[in-house]
């Protein structure tokens, strides 16, 4: 008995700017015996998902500049923080030793870089983006749509931006 077993699906979707990213999926199934079909079905639903994640990868170059450009708000529809970031920084006691980030704001690059001193009695400075005085820059923002460099003092890696959409 020779027979075919056919099953499909046909996604086609759309963003919004509401709380959910609504996905429309087609099943589709048939069954052929001898080249007749015998029978078929098809199925439509809407499917939607509360926590979709907008994302992307850079891959940062050795011991080199990457420039990039920020795609993304924040969940709450502003600017994404340095503090939002997630990568294998590499970190150390000022600019010239650590990775760099270099934002373009009001006409101006802006330089901030990764801290790591491995203080035992601060611990808490360490894991931080700071500007050239020293000050911690967590909260510094990256607009949607601003060109930025990534300056990598170390091997290459990669760097993810993320910003699920809102609830």
């Amino acid at each position: 008995m020779d027979f075919i077993l056919s099953v499909g699906q046909y996604y086609s979707g759309r963003s919004r700017r509401d709380k959910n990213l609504k996905i429309r999926c087609l099943t589709f199934c048939s069954f052929d015996y001898k080249s007749e079909t015998h029978g078929a079905a098809v199925c439509l639903a809407d499917v939607r998902s509360s926590n979709v994640v907008g994302y992307e990868t850079l891959n940062l170059l050795a011991n080199d500049y990457t420039m990039f450009g920020m795609n993304f708000e924040a969940v709450d529809g502003g600017s994404v923080t340095l503090k939002d970031l997630k990568g294998n920084f590499f970190g150390g006691g000022d600019m010239p030793s650590a990775d760099n980030i270099l934002i373009w704001k009001n006409g101006e690059y802006h330089n901030y870089y990764y801290g790591v001193w491995n203080d035992p009695e601060n611990p808490d400075w360490d894991n931080l983006w700071y500007d050239s005085y020293d000050t911690d820059a967590s909260d510094i923002t990256i607009d949607p749509g601003i060109a930025c460099w990534y300056l990598r003092r170390s091997d290459a890696t990669t760097l993810t931006f993320t910003s699920p959409l809102a609830k």
